[in-house]
This record gives structure tokens, sequence and C-alpha cells, in this order.
């Protein structure tokens, strides 16, 4: 790690004090650094148990997944600073840390963030059905999260993300590599009741010291250990997704394709995401093309009994190495998750899978429990 947090939030703070001086905040007799109404505090809480079978082995965990503090401070009506700190692994993360910017369709970020290369990628953990990402997210590392600068453009239906990222605030695994990303959606509501989106994305990454990127992939739970993992090294790679939804009422379908060249290897894999909601349906953010918090007719602490989604997911990733067989990991996952705010719900996931190593194929069952709150 090259680059301490000390000089992000110096950057920040230069940044936002000369963006100030020059009167940024127009129709403002006094600035008050220390104003209440300009602090805002969310994050999130995931506590998680699992019991998982591999092959004749049986995993039982329990734990604190996730707990996540994301104050955000408020400069003007266009500009705001974010950090988030989150413990897990038994380690402080600070995976945010960002000032927004923003005037009209326009956004720029600077900071570190996730760079957004898929409709997945793009929506908050507490958006999708399901406990753990698609195995091809997790195979790419879709989920790296770098310093830099990122724009968000939104035209007419059109959505637009792109950035430049090099090295990371806090560990990542794959963060010290130069990333170029970008992501394209069209996203359009037919009627009161109906949408569609369509995009696609790239990425393309390179390595800026001597180690490489890594290729691996586990079942769909945290309690198992890779199974497949690539003996290949490669320092840099590119990616190329699309992506689709299509929502009418309480009923989603969304899917992704990825393919993923590395110097000697190959990643590719989709997924198929169908659910149905009794009580509401799923959240969706136009401005930025993806899922968010599910609206819910009713919440349980406002009169009603909250909301049910049933869920079904199908997975598949395959990385083939040149020169050596395959390995490729199928899975099958049902989801029954009991809304009962739109901000706290209780996820259930049942996941069959079967991964195919260059050893022996192997046989997964997994039952997830997960609550699940937004603050």
């Amino acid at each position: 790690m090259k680059h301490s947090p000390i000089f992000i939030i110096f950057f920040i703070l230069v940044l936002a004090n000369t963006t100030l001086s020059e009167g940024v905040i127009a129709h403002s007799d006094a600035f008050d650094l220390f104003d209440t109404d300009r602090f805002k505090v969310g994050g999130r809480i995931i506590i998680e148990d699992t019991e998982a079978r591999l092959g004749d082995v049986n995993f039982d965990e329990s734990e604190l997944r996730q707990f996540r503090i994301r104050p955000t401070y408020i400069i003007t009506k266009n500009l705001k600073f974010t950090a988030a700190f989150e413990t897990s692994n038994n380690k402080i993360d600070i995976p945010n840390i960002f000032l927004d910017w923003k005037n009209g369709p326009l956004r720029l970020r600077f900071g570190q963030a996730k760079a957004l290369t898929g409709l997945d990628v793009a929506s908050s953990r507490l958006a999708i059905s399901y406990i753990s990402r698609p195995a091809i997210v997790e195979l790419t590392s879709g989920l790296t999260r770098q310093t830099g600068i990122a724009a968000r453009y939104h035209f007419g239906d059109f959505v637009y993300h792109g950035g430049v990222y090099s090295e990371a605030v806090s560990d990542g695994g794959d963060e010290s590599a130069t990333n170029f990303a970008s992501r394209l959606v069209w996203t359009r509501e037919l009627d009161n009741s109906e949408r569609l989106h369509i995009g696609g994305s790239t990425r393309y990454r390179r390595r800026n010291d001597d180690n490489s990127f890594l290729y691996r992939l586990r079942p769909e739970t945290r309690a198992l250990p890779r199974l497949i993992i690539s003996s290949r090294f490669s320092s840099e790679d590119i990616l190329l997704a699309g992506e689709f939804l299509f929502q009418k009422g309480p009923f989603t379908l969304n899917s992704e394709a990825l393919y993923l060249r590395a110097s000697d290897s190959e990643s590719s894999g989709l997924y198929t995401d169908v659910s149905w909601f009794f009580g509401g349906k799923r959240g969706y953010q136009p401005a930025n093309a993806r899922l968010e918090l599910s609206d819910i007719n009713q919440g349980l602490f406002h009169g009603g009994l909250g909301a049910l989604e049933l869920a079904f997911r199908l997975d598949y990733a395959k990385l083939q190495d040149d020169g050596s067989a395959s390995q490729n990991q199928f899975a099958q996952e049902l989801a029954l998750i009991w809304h009962l705010e739109p901000n706290i719900r209780i996820v259930t996931n049942a996941i069959h899978a079967t991964a195919e190593t260059r050893i022996q194929k192997q046989t997964i069952n997994v039952l997830n429990v997960s609550l699940q709150l937004s603050l």
C-alpha cells in the first residue's frame, strides 16, 4: 500500500477549501463548519449463520459479517464528503472515502470507491436478493475498491459511469493496479409498472508492482474454502460485460454475462435472477441505473407485515488456464426474503452447487440465514 489515508483526506480538504473560497456556497451569508444539519450518518449491519456441506464434510459458522458506519458531511448543496469505516474478518477497513460533486446530470467523484462494471457491482449488497454476490463477479474481482477519479452522467434514457483508478486506502487484494473502467446503460420506464434496462461495461487493469492478479472462486458462502484457483499469473487483464433487467410490478428479471481475458487464462460466466414480491417490489434508481432498497407497501413497524420476496438464481462461472483443463462452478440458489421495512430484512438462501476442479468434482449444499439492517 503506497498511499496513506492521510494524503487522501488532505487532498479532499484542500479541494473543499478551494471550492468554498471561490464562492460555491451561493446565497449564504455565513458558512458554519460545525452546523449539525450538515452531518449525516449511515451504515449497515449484517449478521450471518451458515450450515454447509462440502462432499462429506460439514461446516457451521456464525458471524457478524459486516458492521459499517458511513458518515457524510454536506459542504454545499453540490458538494459532499463521505467515508466508510468497516469491521470485517476481525479488522477495520476503509472501503470508501471520497468527495462527491454534482451539478445537474453530472457527478464527479474523487477518492476511493468501487469501479462500476455491471448491475450487480453498482448495486448495494442490501439491494440484491442473495447473501453472496454471483460467482463470476468474485472470479473477476468485480468488487475491488481503488482510489481515483470517476464520473457519472445521466442524459435522457442513458447513464454513463467511467473512471480511472490506482492504489487503495485499505487492503483489497488487487488494489495496486491502474484500472480503467467504463459502463453505459440505457434504461426506460415503459409505463407506470414496467422498466427495461440494457447495458454494457469494460475494464482494463494493469499491475503497478511485481505481483499478479488472483483468479479464484469459492462457493456462494464464506464458510467454505476457495475450490477453483488459477495456476497462471498475469499482470494485466481486460473485462467485457453485458447486463439486462426487466421489471413489471412485483416481478423482476435480471441477468449479466462477463468475460475476462488475462495473459494466460480466461474467465467467463453468467447469472440469471428472477424474483417476485408479495407486498412490494424491488427498488430501482434510474439516475445510477442500479437496484436500490426495496419498496414496501406497509412495513412491520407501520401497521403492516412487511413484504415477502421469493427469488431464484442460476449462477455459472468458468476458469480456463491456457494448456490446462477448465474449472467451473454451477449453482442453483433459492432465496426467501422477509422485508420487515425497506431497510430491515431477513434473508434465507438455499444453495446447491457443483464445482469441477482440475482434480475432482465436488457437490456443495448450503443454507444461509442473514439479518441485514441498513442505517
